[in-house]
């Protein structure tokens, strides 16, 4: 019904990988992606000229600091626009990426901000450490969190979800970038049923996909979609200890039914979820289940399951 890949598959052998997308090119409407033939080897796309990585290199220390916004914005617009339609490809931490800033805001703040982990972030891997077992990633984007817990989290398992055909793709690319822990990736959207879904796509920044219109540059995008549950008992060989789920507007729809149904064995140690789309009753499925506030930030929310009688492992 969907497409998957490992590490242990060669990709090259399926199909070729999308490293160039053409804006005007119509078959966009499609979800977005223009594929070329076999992408450029990592390393192509490095920033090579000194005055663009002393720029990235600024941009970055006024980002930790949150000083002059102003000739920070105008300076990151002229660093995009320096840029234009190539993609870049970097290393942090030890990681590699290939990164989209002109339609991907995520991918901008991978290639901008002082840390490639923030606070949730750091608090997850620390976790991973004790728990072991698997992650699941939905909404992987590009695949920064799943590559950033792969080479340093202490994960058995990684499983990597995204629906936007456009940004599957890179994701796998990154994935096969690296030698770390392997990775399955996935191109399914959940729900809370299966079928097909239609998400609405932003032109100018794919990581905004959601169920919503919310603008006139929007795209509709039809793809396969599964529940949670069915999911993690399919894809899964070790308990799924964390789950990461940022779907543009999904997350309610499709967590509150595996929240519901989930045995104890089936349920997550930590869920991470946007703060924002934590509505009442989702917020009260959590509860009900055992789930409580480990750590919040404007973004994002780590909630620890507290309930000990399904795992040995305290946090």
């Amino acid at each position: 019904m969907y497409e998957k890949k490992t590490l242990n598959m060669p990709v090259w052998e399926k199909k070729s990988l999308i490293w160039r997308v053409n804006k005007n090119n119509p078959l966009r409407d499609k979800g977005g992606a223009v594929s070329v033939g076999e992408p450029p080897a990592f390393g192509v796309f490095s920033l090579s000229e000194a005055f663009t990585i002393r720029l990235v290199s600024m941009l970055r220390n006024a980002s930790q600091r949150n000083k002059f916004p102003l000739f920070t914005k105008l300076a990151g617009y002229f660093l995009f626009a320096r840029l234009g339609n190539s993609p870049v490809d970097l290393v942090r931490d030890s990681v590699r990426f290939r990164v989209h800033v002109y339609d991907n805001y995520s991918d901008r703040e991978m290639l901008l901000a002082k840390h490639s982990f923030d606070e949730i972030e750091d608090r997850l891997i620390q976790f991973s450490h004790q728990l072991k077992g698997a992650f699941v990633d939905i909404g992987a984007t590009s695949g920064r969190l799943s590559l950033l817990a792969s080479r340093h989290g202490g994960f058995e398992e990684i499983i990597s979800i995204e629906p936007l055909p456009v940004l599957y793709e890179r994701l796998c690319f990154n994935v096969f970038a690296n030698e770390c822990k392997p990775i399955k990736s996935i191109c399914v959207a959940v729900a809370d049923f299966t079928g097909e879904l239609k998400l609405f796509v932003e032109n100018d920044d794919l990581s905004r996909a959601g169920l919503q219109i919310n603008g006139s540059t929007q795209r509709e995008v039809v793809v396969p979609c599964d529940t949670i549950i069915s999911l993690l008992s399919r894809e899964t060989f070790h308990k799924v200890q964390a789950l990461n789920m940022d779907t543009g507007g999904t997350e309610v729809i499709a967590l509150v039914p595996f929240l519901v149904s989930a045995t104890n064995e089936e349920l997550p140690r930590l869920i991470v979820i946007p703060t924002r789309r934590i509505d009442a009753k989702l917020r009260g499925c959590l509860v009900k289940r055992g789930f409580r506030i480990d750590s919040q930030n404007l973004y994002r929310t780590l909630w620890k399951r507290d309930m000990g009688c399904d795992s040995d492992v305290v946090l």
